[in-house]
């Protein structure tokens, strides 16, 4: 699949589960979305754990590690949680979506 075929699959699962304005996270649930749909095809490093600048890992090291983790027996899914569309609300025919954090569903008392 090509990038633009990947960020279509993505929005589209998020535009179904209720996106419907800028202003949406501050009133409905906030869509979340597979490890393949956030990280396959996704170019943009920072969209997800921005904060870490220059010592960032890079995409793969993310969605190796979460895929890592769902693996495991004790844990049913692992999602991303879409949290900023703002750049491709304003137009950024490039854009990815960000992700305000990861969803580990498990019955573990710690994943680490």
């Amino acid at each position: 699949m090509t990038y633009s075929t990947y960020r279509v699959r993505l929005l589209k699962e998020i535009f179904k589960q209720g996106y419907r304005d800028r202003d949406w996270r501050h009133n409905d649930p906030q869509p979340v979305v597979s490890l393949e749909y956030f990280f396959e095809g996704n170019p943009q490093k920072d969209s997800i754990a921005p904060n870490l600048m220059d010592k960032h890992p890079g995409l793969d090291f993310f969605f190796q590690y979460f895929r890592n983790i769902r693996i495991r027996r004790d844990v049913k899914d692992v999602l991303v949680n879409i949290h900023n569309l703002d750049d491709i609300i304003g137009g950024d025919v490039n854009g990815w979506p960000s992700a305000g954090n990861v969803h580990i569903l498990t019955s573990a008392s710690s994943i680490i």
